[in-house]
């Protein structure tokens, strides 16, 4: 596992320096705005925000130290404080997302003992670990289909990386993957589901497979009369990858008029999950998106030579059939910002140290954006 992080951070650091870029403000067009520091409890990377009955959920941790357990933090728009939301045995919560109305945290768990991951759920106030998922150590991705949970792991003895259960955490089943009728995953140790995707209807699953790099995605769809996955296609072939996130090689997806949106941190959009098209955002890295009504925005930033960020927010339209994001806001600063929500006319962003360029990590900020 740590030779595969080690590559990762190889990369992040290869993007950060190797690609800098200066930004033509006359030509993206935006707003430069005005932000404002949350005064925050938080002292690490924060990887995830996730907008919750009116709360932020924050998501922080670091799989690559194999910490834990963390303190899941919220922020209360209401009050405008922050509390202790509960606190997970995991090392790193990467994500948050709703199923069937209830948050949903997936578990990067912190034993090392490869004997059984999580999930977690919050409920009524507290958060609760699902710790079902056996002879597996981590667990990347939920989704609710056809009635089953089904599960993105990292490859258990028996070389299955995604499982299913009914949603009452029983009934557990391993799924396998086949390519030209064969078994892909068998005696490959280091197959890993990081992502599942629910698109027109069909289930895919997001795979690394390659042994020696965490980085080569192949797209393979669930086929419900043999309980298996089938290939689609070679993700890694059409997408630009590399990953800022702790343990997330895609750092964004949303799913929305039948198409996915993808962040690698390059900009990628299909409706096919077959063929996948680059996103214009004026040579700027894509890190986060959000969905609000009916548009779409994307958190993208830019490594500047003084050592600080460009960050710039874009929005879609989504009544509109064009996939053109419109720069919004932008802005310069000593944060580098990795995600992102939206309440009412105010933008939080949520920043990290992900080239260990500064220990500017924990720290929230908040843009206002006021309709003309």
């Amino acid at each position: 596992m740590k030779k595969a992080i080690a590559l990762l951070l190889a990369l992040v650091l290869c993007v950060g320096l190797c690609f800098g870029l200066s930004s033509c403000e006359e030509e993206k067009g935006g707003t430069l705005a005005e932000f404002t520091v949350v005064d925050s409890p938080i002292n690490d990377n924060v990887w995830d925000m996730y907008l919750w009955e009116n709360k932020i959920f924050f998501g922080t941790g670091d799989g690559n130290a194999n910490t834990g357990p963390i303190t899941v933090y919220a922020y209360d728009l209401d009050t405008k404080e922050f509390f202790e939301s509960g606190v997970l045995k995991e090392e790193v919560i990467n994500s948050f997302f709703v199923i069937d109305n209830t948050l949903v945290a997936p578990g990067i768990d912190s034993t090392e003992n490869n004997n059984i991951s999580n999930y977690n759920t919050y409920e009524n106030g507290e958060w609760i670990q699902h710790r079902i998922l056996t002879n597996t150590e981590h667990c990347f991705d939920v989704v609710s289909y056809e009635g089953r949970l089904f599960y993105g792991v990292d490859a258990d003895i028996s070389y299955s990386p995604c499982f299913s259960t009914d949603e009452s955490d029983k009934d557990l089943i391993r799924h396998y993957f086949y390519k030209d009728g064969k078994r892909v995953t068998k005696g490959i140790e280091s197959a890993r589901v990081f992502d599942l995707v629910m698109l027109k209807g069909k289930l895919y699953a997001i795979m690394s497979r390659d042994a020696s790099s965490t980085l080569a995605l192949e797209v393979y769809q669930y086929n419900e009369e043999n309980s298996t996955f089938e290939y689609v296609s070679d993700l890694g072939s059409q997408a630009r990858v590399a990953s800022y996130i702790n343990f997330k090689i895609i750092g964004s997806k949303v799913v929305v008029n039948d198409r996915i949106f993808i962040a690698t941190p390059q900009g990628y959009y299909t409706d096919n999950m077959i063929d996948f098209k680059s996103i214009d955002f004026g040579g700027e890295y894509v890190l986060d998106y959000c969905l609000d009504d009916n548009t779409l925005y994307a958190l993208c930033h830019y490594p500047l030579k003084s050592g600080q960020y460009g960050t710039s927010i874009w929005a879609l339209d989504l009544a509109k059939d064009s996939v053109d994001f419109e720069r919004l806001v932008y802005f310069e600063s000593e944060y580098c910002c990795v995600s992102l929500v939206k309440s009412d006319s105010t933008f939080y962003m949520g920043t990290a140290d992900i080239n260990y360029r500064n220990d500017k990590k924990g720290i929230v900020l908040c843009v206002e954006v006021t309709e003309e």
